[in-house]
């Protein structure tokens, strides 16, 4: 997850993890690129608005790195408009859900996107 919003990451992180998922964060764009090249996760939880390199640069590199081709990209962010929705879909995002989260239809999201239902997922998986 790539996001500056502690409280945020404390909720994703509870209803997460109590699904058996391993959480890893980083609170900017920049160290979240790096901790993506190093664990080359299934999945991005990336927030837009963030100083420094922004959501949109940080799914830049992430498309740009052949080793991960396949991670899933999930913006999270407070800019709910169509309009929106269709530049991250345009810039390489996967899926898209606005602030404030209904922790019921993210885990939903998250679950098709994996294409596993997160409560049977193994903790190291």
């Amino acid at each position: 997850m790539i996001d500056d919003d502690v409280e945020f990451i404390g909720l994703v992180d509870d209803a997460l993890m109590a699904r058996g998922c391993t959480i890893t964060y980083a609170a900017s764009g920049e160290d979240g690129i790096r901790l993506a090249r190093r664990l080359q996760p299934e999945l991005i939880l990336l927030d837009i608005l963030m100083p420094g390199v922004d959501g949109y640069e940080v799914a830049t590199a992430i498309r740009k790195d052949p080793q991960l081709k396949e991670t899933r990209i999930v913006a999270v962010t407070g800019l709910a408009s169509e309009e929106t929705q269709e530049q991250l879909l345009a810039a390489g995002f996967d899926a898209y859900v606005a602030k404030p989260v209904d922790f019921k239809m993210f885990i939903d999201e998250i679950e098709g996107l994996l294409d596993l239902p997160l409560a049977s997922r193994e903790p190291d998986s």
